[in-house]
């Protein structure tokens, strides 16, 4: 092998035979296997734009042939690449299975914000039956129907006015304020001015539900009720006594009838809660020293409760003393 030719310039012309040219050219790659290697480096990251666009040109230019090309290739060496998949996957088992969970780790509030944004992206979409529909008759478009719920009707007060079906019915709910509708509105049809008409009545009959209020105790309020004027105190409800005009009521009167356990309100289930605990313990009370009476009454249950006492006393003492004392006491 001539070793002057990292010195010289590779020149080749002068061979005409190709065989010739070929051997030099191998020498050559040899010798000078890092010198080229370095030299390619810097032609690469120095030209990387002009390398990547021609890169770009000839796969646009020749996609049918490379894809034509990859799809044969694949073809003819399906169970090569098959088994060399399995021995990459084999081989590098343990460094994968480390670097998901490195990366796991670094990234774990990512991944549970992606999740949950895909959950609540694809989330099933639930639509309530209406009173008058039932699954074993319902048909498909009917239920396809059901999925335009909620839906937008218009606008009022440059807000939004929503229609839908709650757990309680259908309802029309405009700045977080929610409307029952009536029972011959039909929420697939209803306008605009039907649920203005409906919100607006809404608020006057809140207007009209307060009597009296209390500016130094807010929670002391008098009511309109479906059944009359009725006291609501820190959201417990209590009856007016008969007689008495709600508007004339102060804020002492209103204590005061608070303060009464008849006035309180048999409908409020939660006001039941409350005042059924304090009866109880007053009737245990009372009944606690009858059943003691009772009890002390029997002479079979003294003699009974006397009688197991004294048979342990005997049987400690037989266990402690000798048999000669407990011969000479019997």
């Amino acid at each position: 092998m001539n070793t002057n030719l990292l010195e010289e310039n590779f020149d080749y012309t002068d061979l005409e035979d190709e065989d010739q040219r070929r051997e030099k050219a191998k020498e050559y790659r040899v010798l000078n296997k890092e010198k080229i290697k370095q030299y390619m480096k810097q032609y690469r990251e120095s030209n990387k734009d002009t390398i990547k666009d021609q890169r770009k040109k000839y796969r646009d230019s020749n996609k049918d042939k490379i894809r034509d090309y990859m799809k044969d290739y694949r073809q003819a060496n399906k169970e090569k690449i098959r088994d060399y998949k399995k021995a990459q996957y084999q081989v590098n088992k343990e460094k994968n299975r480390e670097r998901s969970k490195a990366y796991y780790e670094s990234n774990k509030k990512k991944i549970r914000e992606q999740r949950k944004d895909y959950y609540e992206n694809n989330k099933p979409k639930y639509a309530g039956l209406r009173k008058d529909q039932r699954l074993e008759t319902i048909t498909f478009a009917e239920a396809l129907d059901l999925f335009k719920l909620p839906r937008v009707v218009g606008e009022f007060e440059e807000k939004d006015m929503t229609v839908a079906i709650g757990r309680f019915g259908p309802y029309v709910r405009h700045n977080s304020i929610f409307v029952s509708l009536k029972k011959e509105d039909d929420p697939m049809t209803i306008t605009a001015d039907r649920a203005i008409e409906l919100i607006k009545a809404k608020r006057q009959a809140d207007i009209d539900k307060h009597i009296k209020t209390f500016p130094e105790r807010p929670d002391v309020q008098l009511l309109n009720g479906r059944w009359g004027p009725y006291l609501v105190i820190d959201k417990n409800n209590f009856k007016l006594p008969k007689g008495v005009e709600a508007a004339s009521l102060t804020l002492q009167d209103c204590l005061d009838i608070a303060a009464d356990p008849k006035n309180a309100s048999k409908g409020n289930r939660f006001r039941k809660k409350e005042t059924a605990k304090p009866f109880k313990q007053a009737a245990a009370k009372k009944t606690a020293p009858k059943k003691v009476a009772k009890k002390v009454s029997k002479p079979a249950k003294k003699t009974t409760a006397t009688k197991a006492p004294v048979k342990k006393v005997i049987a400690k003492v037989v266990k402690k003393g000798t048999p000669e004392k407990i011969g000479k006491k019997k």
